[in-house]
């Protein structure tokens, strides 16, 4: 067994160590990368997903919104335009909503009460979009008669991805404790 030297870099105590060492080093290095390369992957599969799901969910809300509220834009109900905004509550990913008729004059606007509730979020203090946003023109008989604007929040992306660093965390460390056990036994 070789004594570890002072000052000599990780790889230089690999390169002069026994045969043990260099197998220790190449198990732990090959769990790590593997490890690694499919937490990324997925990572990155899970957050393109999922901000996909959340963009089609919106498209498909705005629409049914939308032609929920072709009557009161033509004629310019706002109590009954603020009324069908307020179904929005049963999504809670919906941060806001926005209605304005075809001169841009806003006939109802919507904001979530858990926003209010919550106040800032973990999206707030990371470099990460927090949200994403639907404009969707509001057609009767092929004329525009006003306009729709959604804004949702993807928390739940971003806590799906937490949630997978967290068992990635997990995992790994379950897994280089096996590799640990299985090299002390070479």
């Amino acid at each position: 067994m070789s004594k570890t030297q002072p000052g000599l870099s990780l790889i230089e105590r690999i390169a002069n160590g026994n045969i043990r060492s260099k197998l220790t080093a190449l198990v732990h290095t090959t769990l790590l990368i593997a490890v690694l390369f499919v937490f990324a992957s997925s990572a990155i599969l899970m957050v393109s997903n999922g901000i996909d799901d959340k963009r089609h969910e919106l498209q498909m809300l705005a629409n049914v919104t939308a032609h929920n509220l072709e009557a009161s834009i033509l004629f310019s109900d706002e109590k009954s335009a603020a009324e069908t905004l307020q179904s929005l509550r049963e999504s809670t990913d919906v941060d806001s909503a926005l209605l304005q008729d075809v001169s841009g004059n806003n006939l109802a606007v919507y904001y979530s009460e858990h926003l209010a509730q919550n106040g800032e979020s973990l999206e707030h203090w990371l470099p990460i979009r927090s949200s994403i946003s639907i404009n969707r023109d509001i057609v009767v008989d092929g004329r525009s008669i006003g306009r729709l604007s959604l804004q949702a929040s993807l928390h739940t992306v971003w806590l799906s991805l937490l949630t997978l660093i967290l068992e990635m965390i997990v995992a790994t460390t379950i897994a280089a404790l096996i590799a640990f056990y299985l090299t002390k036994r070479l």
